[in-house]
């Protein structure tokens, strides 16, 4: 199993995210979530077009949570289908 991210990578993350969108957003989890579901559509896509497909589909599982999570983090959230959906086991 793969160990968690060192002090130093939390902070580079950080740094990343800071720079690529203006304002520290470590600290915002609907904009971390936000972020990632992105990240993981990006990779979903070049993971598709390289024939990963069990890859491709992973990363896409990864962004309907990080999309689920970010849109429940919201105020005034109220869960719709596609929440329920994504919290499905």
């Amino acid at each position: 199993m793969d160990e968690p991210p060192a002090p130093d990578s939390k902070r580079a993350l950080s740094r990343s995210l800071e720079r690529d969108h203006g304002r520290d957003l470590a600290s915002d989890p609907a904009a971390v979530a936000t972020y990632v579901a992105q990240l993981a559509e990006e990779l979903a896509q070049l993971s598709r077009r390289g024939g990963l497909t069990t890859l491709a589909y992973i990363l896409d599982m990864a962004r309907l949570e990080a999309r689920g999570v970010a849109a429940s983090a919201r105020p005034g959230h109220v869960p719709d289908c596609d929440d329920i959906a994504s919290r499905s086991p």
